[in-house]
């Protein structure tokens, strides 16, 4: 009994939910709540393919780093969505998108050398947390729709752009071993140091990566998410 009434709950509220999606096409504030609601239900479509983000493994300058996993690309959130156009067969919209909690992950090997009386050469493993502070970024697009015999809508996004911008990031770093702190005494420059500064060419040389895939994975939640299925909720 109990089972059946906590299916019969679930069903209500389904329900709820549903009546609760006004996409009507005359309507700028019910089309923005439509749009901002289908954009952030969108996030299922991208975590599969982007979120981890694995990236390559690398060694560079005595640095060796592996098993890099990029978490939080699909945490997004769409915290303003304006409609600029809604008439003429075309929506033209634009939205401010946070990510409240990027963050990486990755082991590393940080290999150092030192001349003393003859050439010393120490190294140490360590896995790296890197967490980047909030990030902002803007979108913009514009959905043309056009009516099917059944009533229903195909949408087509057009000049979809994203931009954003990954701000500084913070380091922390657990050594695998004793051979940290040995390193930190012969070469007198701390671990931590050394591998926050690794951890800062590496976040260099592969940000751009990582922004790129942020704003491809919204361009999937345009495409994949939010047309697929506003085609059949928009009403005129």
């Amino acid at each position: 009994m109990l089972l059946i009434k906590a299916a019969t709950l679930l069903l209500l509220a389904s329900s709820v939910i549903g009546q609760d999606i006004n996409c009507n096409i005359n309507s700028p504030e019910s089309l923005s709540v439509c749009l901002k609601h289908l954009l952030n239900a969108s996030r299922d479509r991208v975590q599969g393919k982007f979120d981890p983000l694995i990236l390559e493994d690398q060694n560079r300058d005595g640095v060796e780093v592996w098993n890099a996993r990029v978490y939080g690309i699909s945490k997004y959130t769409v915290e303003r969505l304006n409609i600029r156009s809604h008439l003429s067969h075309a929506i033209v919209f634009d939205a401010t998108i946070a990510w409240p909690s990027i963050s990486a992950d990755l082991t590393a090997k940080v290999r150092k050398c030192k001349r003393f009386l003859k050439k010393f050469c120490a190294q140490a493993t360590g896995d790296v947390h890197i967490s980047v502070g909030r990030t902002v970024g803007t979108l913009s697009t514009t959905l043309k729709y056009n009516a099917t015999p059944d009533g229903k809508f195909i949408v087509t996004p057009e000049n979809t752009q994203v931009g954003l911008s990954l701000p500084k990031i913070r380091v922390k770093v657990t050594l695998k071993n004793k051979v940290g702190r040995f390193l930190n005494r012969i070469l007198g420059d701390p671990v931590s140091n050394i591998a926050s500064k690794m951890s800062n060419k590496w976040w260099g040389r592969n940000r751009g990566k990582i922004e790129a895939k942020a704003k491809a994975a919204l361009n999937r939640a345009i495409k994949e998410g939010v047309s697929a299925k506003l085609g059949n909720l928009l009403k005129v």
